[in-house]
């Protein structure tokens, strides 16, 4: 029973790993676009674009927080980061 409870903690945290890998490549590709765009207003001159690059550039790191506090509630409820 033990062994069982022990299997299914290790494999709920690979998945949870796992969504956090995926997390930070999503955050990577979110960020190489905010540089895209941000090439984008700069070449166009236009200062609005800028103002809108400012307020989004930090809003993806703001999600996968959440997502990924999220993820560790729903998959592992007792589990609690930096209790070991």
């Amino acid at each position: 029973m033990q062994k069982r409870m022990k299997a299914r903690q290790a494999r709920l945290l690979r998945t949870i790993e796992n969504g956090s890998l995926a997390l930070a490549i999503g955050l990577w590709l979110a960020l190489a676009g905010l540089f895209v765009y941000l090439a984008v207003a700069l070449t166009a001159n236009r200062v609005w674009l800028l103002g809108l690059f400012a307020a989004s550039s930090f809003f993806p790191f703001i999600l996968s927080g959440i997502v990924e506090a999220a993820l560790t509630r729903l998959m592992c409820p007792r589990f609690r980061p930096g209790v070991h």
